[in-house]
């Protein structure tokens, strides 16, 4: 079980900015400087995320811990990823693309928030054991 969300934390981590870099080449035409700088604006909260998680996962020995320790990260990425692709689908006509901006900002609010209270839910679960 910690092996497999050892595998689910680093995918979430590499899926989110790759799902952003790609989608934003798709929604709108950018240029390689633009992709580059989705792909770092992306790459920061999930990084957050994906290291409290990590650190979590050393401290964790049951499999409601493991879980609770990984649960931030891939809700973030596959929440986010999925919100890209389908930005992609039905893009808002206003401003295509716009999400690539104001989604990273949420992001990373969720990421502090959650990666918090996963701190905490891994501490009260591992201190009942």
């Amino acid at each position: 079980m910690l092996l497999t969300a050892k595998k689910l934390n680093l995918v979430a981590f590499i899926l989110l900015p790759i799902t952003a870099s790609l989608s934003s080449l798709m929604a709108i035409e950018v240029d390689f400087i633009a992709v580059v700088t989705i792909f770092v604006i992306n790459l920061i909260p999930i990084s957050i995320s994906s290291l409290c998680a990590h650190f979590l996962l050393k401290r964790a020995n049951s499999k409601l811990s493991i879980l609770a320790a990984v649960t931030s990260p891939i809700l973030l990425s596959f929440c986010t990823s999925l919100w890209y692709v389908i930005r992609v689908i039905y893009p808002v006509s206003d401003s295509p693309g716009i999400e690539h901006l104001a989604l990273p900002q949420m992001i990373l609010r969720g990421a502090i928030i959650f990666g918090l209270l996963s701190i905490i839910l891994v501490l009260i679960l591992e201190r009942k054991k």
